[in-house]
């Protein structure tokens, strides 16, 4: 807890920073720091601000950009943090029970949500999207439909989900059911078994050769490996 304050407290001037290099306030780095602040700050006004100032930066098309506010003209686009915005959106409703603003930001996850199914294949998986996205500096197989994208999206689909009920709006069983479908694509399409581990990704209906720690744990933490999997996956992982 001490660790998780101080680091909070260093990367923290007017908004959540991703450290003391950048000072940029980048989506995915807002979700993270935010999971800290409600238990340790309770600052509700820090996550509702980088809530809207990400939105405010939105494309026509619903993409919203890695920053914001932008300090130039370099739009750039993560795609996973798009996806932690939404979960984002979720955590602060959570925490704060703030519905006024979060139905005010509702538009802006409609338009979002409503690009990324446009990038999905018939399996319901996000397939060679047209953005880049980052899923931390390490070796991981980008092709096709990335097991950790999905991951992230699958996250945000739940969430959106549970803010719709919520606030009380209809439509919540149809990201249900996109989720069902991603999760039930993940499971079924991407497990190797003969490595009894989950490839990175599904790239032209065959399984990537490539197999990372972050796939198979994004598939322990969304629920997505049956409980023989993740028997599996834990064995191996550990080893």
């Amino acid at each position: 807890m001490q660790a998780t304050a101080k680091t909070i407290e260093v990367c923290t001037t007017d908004g959540y920073t991703d450290n003391y290099r950048e000072r940029r306030q980048y989506a995915q780095t807002g979700y993270y720091g935010a999971l800290g602040n409600y238990w340790l700050f309770n600052d509700r006004w820090l996550q509702r601000r980088y809530l809207i100032q990400v939105s405010q930066e939105q494309d026509a098309n619903g993409i919203m950009p890695a920053y914001a506010p932008l300090a130039s003209d370099d739009y750039m686009v993560i795609l996973d943090s798009n996806c932690l915005w939404l979960r984002s959106l979720h955590d602060y409703l959570l925490f704060t029970g703030d519905t006024k603003t979060v139905t005010q930001l509702l538009p802006a996850a409609l338009k979002l949500l409503q690009l990324l199914d446009s990038y999905t294949s018939d399996l319901g998986l996000i397939t060679n999207p047209p953005y880049p996205y980052w899923l931390d500096h390490s070796v991981i197989d980008r092709q096709g439909a990335n097991f950790c994208l999905n991951g992230h999206y699958l996250g945000a689909l739940k969430d959106f989900a549970d803010v719709l009920d919520w606030l009380g709006q209809a439509g919540s069983e149809i990201y249900r059911t996109r989720a069902l479908r991603v999760q039930k694509s993940l499971q079924q399409h991407l497990w190797d078994n003969e490595k009894g581990l989950f490839s990175d990704a599904l790239i032209h209906q065959k399984l990537s050769p490539q197999f990372s720690e972050h796939a198979n744990a994004m598939a322990l933490a969304e629920h997505v490996a049956s409980p023989e999997q993740a028997e599996s996956i834990i064995t191996k992982v550990l080893e």
